[in-house]
């Protein structure tokens, strides 16, 4: 039995040898074999992968060089309303136009409190009328509570340029032995971008410290927060950077 058996094997091994018999494993259709076509942007991934880092580094340094117009950005602010409730030179302006009517947006005034206006007058001909970029000091006027002011002409038309910033500067850092204060365009927006630079730290701090914490947990790697961080960064200053130099700056206008 055991030869037959095994007879009956080979006959059925010889059968399906056969070649009307022959069978074999089922193959794939050829049109599922065929590889798909890449795209220009499947070549380009797979690129940026294979060249991680050199990718990274040519990305950022394009985006700091779309940064550099912002450095020569100047702000400017003539609204008194953008300033804070609390800002000594928001509180002053709108005490002064109540006390003074169509006051306004000055060019540079001089505000006095407990000064009489000679005095004042005194104290502007020897520090404000020689200081480069001032046109006119006109004669100091009284307040109607105890106080004194004066409006000071500038050279050019343009109130709120950096030449009208150095005056106020100077101003305020000239000696005096009373109290004193300089409003108007100029004033304001130095006003202004020294409370952005007060809080801007805070809010920039909070930001970062949320997106490395929110990153970290999602990904669990310290690298990838870190590069997000970066190239998100770069990528709005350089967007800020090109805004300057399109709107600011004027490139691209004769386009």
């Amino acid at each position: 039995m055991e030869v037959a058996f095994g007879g009956e094997v080979a006959g059925a091994e010889a059968a399906n040898l056969e070649p009307g018999n022959a069978t074999s494993t089922p193959q794939p259709k050829a049109g599922l074999a065929r590889p798909r076509k890449l795209t220009f942007f499947d070549r380009f991934a797979g690129f940026i992968t294979r060249w991680s880092w050199p990718s990274f580094i040519v990305s950022a340094v394009v985006l700091v060089l779309a940064c550099v117009p912002l450095g020569d950005l100047h702000l400017r602010n003539s609204l008194l309303n953008l300033l804070p409730l609390q800002s000594q030179q928001r509180i002053l302006m709108e005490d002064l136009n109540q006390q003074v009517p169509r006051a306004g947006m000055t060019p540079i005034q001089i505000v006095a409190p407990g000064v009489s206006p000679e005095e004042l007058d005194e104290w502007t001909a020897r520090h404000v009328a020689g200081v480069e970029g001032v046109s006119q000091v006109f004669a100091a006027s009284s307040l109607r509570s105890d106080g004194a002011t004066a409006k000071v002409r500038l050279e050019g038309q343009d109130f709120g340029s950096r030449q009208a910033e150095d005056v106020v500067r100077q101003i305020r850092a000239a000696s005096h032995d009373f109290e004193l204060y300089v409003t108007g365009q100029a004033a304001n927006q130095l006003d202004f971008v020294g409370s952005l630079e007060q809080g801007l730290p805070w809010v920039l701090g909070v930001l970062v410290m949320m997106t490395f914490v929110l990153l970290f947990l999602m990904t669990g790697s310290v690298m990838i927060p870190l590069q997000a961080l970066v190239i998100n960064t770069l990528s709005l200053v350089a967007t800020l950077g090109i805004s300057t130099l399109v709107f600011v700056d004027g490139w691209g206008l004769d386009c």
